[in-house]
């Protein structure tokens, strides 16, 4: 794979993983409310 592949996939990887992060928190926070 050509380095620029492999950088536009980590930055895809990146986001995705962040809107991940933000739901999780989301969620927990939402919980933690119900407590």
């Amino acid at each position: 794979m050509p380095n620029g592949k492999v950088a536009e996939a980590m930055d895809a990887y990146k986001k995705e993983l962040e809107v991940y992060n933000k739901k999780v928190v989301a969620e927990e926070a939402h919980n933690n409310q119900n407590n």
